[in-house]
């Protein structure tokens, strides 16, 4: 006998239909709220500098807040899907006090800032310039160097963006790199050239020996994808991997100059908190089958097997998993324990609170599915956040503390999304149930007297409508199926 059913196992359960079934979550309605212009531009900030937190591989996330408070302190929050590490801390303070010396020129501040990143952040820049040589070399052939063909619409080449483009990127690297008489063409191929060397696959980058090159590449791809002429790449597949790398460069002025604006009179200090979040929680160690069916038993449902789930969603199916052999491991994301945190303090007060959450990373579906419970069940709190990245996490779980209202709502959504998966599949079910005996009857398709010599105990389904349609469920000789609608 399972435990009651928690929201862990319906999130597992289907996330876990949607990986392995041809399934798609159903349309609700946005869980988004409205967003103003300006709040959309510090969404769009604080994701940025979100980026400088991620100093792990490509499994870390973090999520950050910042908003100046009446008593002269600008409040950092930020959340990792881990506790962050002793040197993890050490950095993000260094960070922010480079970025707030009133000492340095912006200048001096980027300089520094960006050594700073290139050493803390090198497992995330290093992944990321594997995936540019990566694409450069899957596009081996002719044109495999031609990033941004200048030439390639009349008087592109003469235009003053893409002067401005040259001019920065030669004042980066030197005449002697760069010459006066090379084109921006000739310049991309060595460069890219370069890279493809440097970064061979199955080997160690080293990040040290290799800084200048880095610093270079992160500078000329942010220039590069924000250039207009960036619209002018032959092969679209170059333009993500590129401006990812040149996002860098982003996130450390727009640290810069947001600091700046939030401490106009230089007297603000930073007040950097993490929020920890829990430790992993082991949840069950079972397939979702079992779980699937105690949802049914609880809804009063038949209960359904691998079959029925294969017949339902058929296209493109894989191989149902067997149970796990290793507990799965459950974890809290960053942008719901900083939400959460948030949250806490303004749930007895009905004046309306406003929070504005950056990710390094696109949100899942379930984190957008608590935020949505969360203002469902306090209209008052707001919370922005980025939009839904595609992903259903079978990890997922609640923060500790979560309200209980939030709770509800959540469990509600996901109950009614699982009876709907459960009538899909035995409606399909139903539908394959062809009878092991068909009239002995030939007749001329289309024929008037079709229903008279099929009689009454067979109709036509919703496709026959040319003929004539039964809204019943009737097995349908032409389609071989039961149903109105075929």
């Amino acid at each position: 006998m399972m435990p009651a059913l928690t929201i862990d196992h319906m999130i597992y359960t289907l996330s876990e239909i949607a990986l392995h079934c041809n399934y798609h979550p159903p349309q609700q309605g946005s869980t988004r709220k409205f967003i103003s212009e300006e709040n959309q531009h510090r969404l769009q900030v604080l994701n940025l500098i979100s980026l400088l937190f991620v100093t792990g591989g490509s499994g870390d996330v973090a999520a950050v807040s910042l908003h100046a408070t009446s008593s002269k302190r600008i409040e950092l929050c930020y959340s990792k899907n881990r506790p962050c590490t002793p040197d993890e801390k050490a950095y993000i303070t260094e960070l922010f006090t480079i970025a707030t010396d009133p000492t340095s020129s912006g200048e001096t501040k980027f300089s520094r800032l960006l050594k700073l990143v290139l050493r803390k952040c090198k497992d995330k820049i290093i992944t990321r310039l594997h995936k540019l040589c990566n694409q450069l070399r899957f596009l081996d052939g002719p044109d495999v160097f031609l990033f941004v063909n200048l030439n390639s619409r009349a008087g592109a080449g003469h235009s003053p963006e893409a002067t401005q483009c040259i001019a920065q990127i030669r004042e980066l690297v030197g005449t002697e790199r760069y010459p006066l008489d090379s084109s921006l063409i000739d310049f991309l191929k060595r460069w890219f050239q370069q890279l493809l060397c440097s970064l061979q696959p199955g080997s160690c980058f080293d990040m040290h020996a290799n800084r200048h090159l880095v610093y270079d590449t992160i500078i000329i791809s942010h220039l590069l994808a924000n250039n207009p002429q960036a619209a002018l790449i032959p092969d679209p597949t170059l333009v993500r991997p590129i401006r990812k790398l040149g996002n860098y460069r982003a996130a450390i002025w727009v640290t810069i100059e947001e600091l700046a604006k939030l401490n106009v009179a230089g007297e603000c200090r930073v007040s950097i908190k993490e929020i920890v979040p829990p430790p992993p929680n082991t949840q069950f160690p079972s397939d979702f089958l079992p779980i699937l069916n105690e949802c049914a038993r609880d809804n009063g449902t038949t209960e359904v097997t691998k079959e029925d789930l294969s017949n339902a969603y058929p296209q493109e199916m894989w191989t149902l998993p067997r149970a796990r052999e290793i507990p799965l491991q459950t974890s809290v994301h960053c942008e719901c324990s900083l939400a959460l945190s948030f949250a806490k303090s303004h749930l007895n007060s009905r004046i309306p609170a406003t929070l504005i959450i950056g990710i390094s990373k696109l949100p899942c579906r379930w984190c957008h599915e608590f935020l949505f419970a969360f203002h469902n069940s306090y209209p008052h709190i707001t919370i922005h956040f980025p939009p839904f990245g595609g992903k259903l996490k079978s990890e997922w779980t609640l923060p500790p503390e979560t309200p209980s209202e939030v709770v509800s709502g959540m469990h509600k959504r996901l109950n009614e999304e699982i009876k709907q998966v459960l009538a899909r599949s035995i409606g399909t079910r139903v539908s394959h149930q062809i009878p092991l005996h068909p009239p002995a009857v030939i007749w001329r398709w289309g024929s008037e007297t079709e229903d008279e010599v099929i009689g009454n105990q067979h109709r036509y389904c919703g496709l026959c409508i040319h003929l004539r349609v039964r809204p019943k469920w009737r097995y349908c000789w032409r389609h071989r199926r039961f149903g109105s609608h075929c």
